[in-house]
């Protein structure tokens, strides 16, 4: 609906919908980043713990804390899994893949009909691709944990770790830069949730 010139829909909400698109860009690149230079530092033992990361952290368990007490005939385990950051993340990891879906489908040269998707969802026509998916991240996951234990001497060597180490700082450094941000918003959202606001 953004982006489509024909539809020629007129909206005060515009700059706002593009800020949420934005946020899930941020969202996405922090977690990606973080999981690919996490692997990394692991595999090569490079990771060296800091108690600094677990202020984004705070920040987002007190942020959908108070989001979930907020929200109407919530129960107390949902506010321990907001808490927790459980249902927050599972929630946000579905939209991340919903968000991917729309762009990804959106530069593709071969559209899909939405409407017909949508039509066999609904008759029950269709099929999930979530548990295909989440087997083949475990499977990933499963290689790459048996390359690296199975390299781990040749991973650990001081000329691959001296070779890696640049690019591991400007990525730590980097993604460092994008969870300040992410956190600056937190903060500000949980300055404006002091007023009467339910979710």
């Amino acid at each position: 609906m953004l982006t489509n010139k024909d539809l020629n829909v007129q909206t005060r909400h515009k700059w706002k919908l593009w800020r949420s698109q934005f946020k899930f860009l941020l969202d996405l690149v922090i977690r990606i980043l973080f999981i690919v230079l996490l692997v990394i530092a692991l595999a090569t033992d490079q990771f060296y713990w800091s108690w600094i990361w677990i202020i984004p952290v705070i920040l987002a368990s007190i942020l959908n804390t108070i989001l979930a007490i907020k929200t109407p005939m919530h129960r107390p385990i949902d506010v321990i899994l907001a808490a927790l950051l459980i249902s927050p993340e599972i929630y946000l990891w579905v939209n991340l893949i919903t968000f991917c879906q729309v762009w990804l489908d959106k530069f593709s040269a071969h559209k899909k009909d939405g409407w017909a998707n949508q039509y066999n969802a609904e008759k029950g026509a269709t099929t999930s691709k979530l548990g295909i998916g989440l087997l083949t991240i475990a499977m990933i996951g499963i290689v790459i944990t048996y390359l690296c234990i199975q390299y781990r001497e040749y991973l650990t060597s001081q000329s691959v770790q001296e070779a890696i180490d640049p690019y591991l700082m400007s990525g730590w450094i980097l993604l460092t830069y994008l969870t300040i941000i992410a956190s600056i918003a937190m903060i500000y959202q949980v300055w404006t949730l002091r007023a009467k606001y339910k979710a």
